[in-house]
């Protein structure tokens, strides 16, 4: 039969004989402790580190978890600004190649190429054979602080350098 054996911190350490005043000393408890002792005193006395480094790791999770969330919303924002390009872009397009019959037409066909991707057109011009867009996108519910992002696109003819 075997007998369970508990051991405190205190007597592991060997600090289980050591009065609590020598753990945590003074300067004044010092001064009486003979010269010879305050060596092995100051060897046991970790007074006030007791869990700092418990603090020191929550406090730097706290700030990585801080980075990582902000790094996501600043992607987040990021891919929400390239996807209102790309919307303006094909919507400018559509218009583009829709000119011929007409600029209500042209517009009409940016209004459906940005609704089908999930943005609004919030301007279009025709000008000749050229269409200006613009469009916004709105970002997901858990972003919308940041608010909305546009684009502008312009589409028709290249122009000509004039050298010839």
């Amino acid at each position: 039969m075997t007998a369970d054996v508990f051991v405190s911190a205190e007597a592991a350490s060997g600090t289980a004989d050591v009065p609590a005043e020598a753990r945590c000393p003074t300067e004044a408890t010092l001064a009486l402790v003979p010269a010879e002792a305050v060596d092995s005193i100051a060897g046991a006395n970790r007074c006030g580190d007791e869990g700092a480094a418990t603090i020191v790791a929550a406090v730097a999770i706290a700030v990585l978890l801080s980075l990582a969330a902000l790094g996501v919303h600043l992607g987040a924002a990021m891919l929400i600004r390239h996807r209102a390009a790309n919307v303006a872009d094909l919507s400018a397009l559509a218009a583009a190649a829709a000119v011929a019959a007409g600029p209500d037409e042209a517009c009409q066909r940016a209004h459906r190429v940005a609704d089908r991707s999930g943005a609004r057109l919030a301007a279009c011009q025709v000008r000749g054979q050229e269409v200006f867009v613009e469009v916004t996108v709105r970002p997901p519910d858990w972003l919308s602080a940041a608010g909305t992002a546009s684009a502008h696109a312009r589409a028709g003819p290249a122009e000509e350098s004039g050298a010839g």
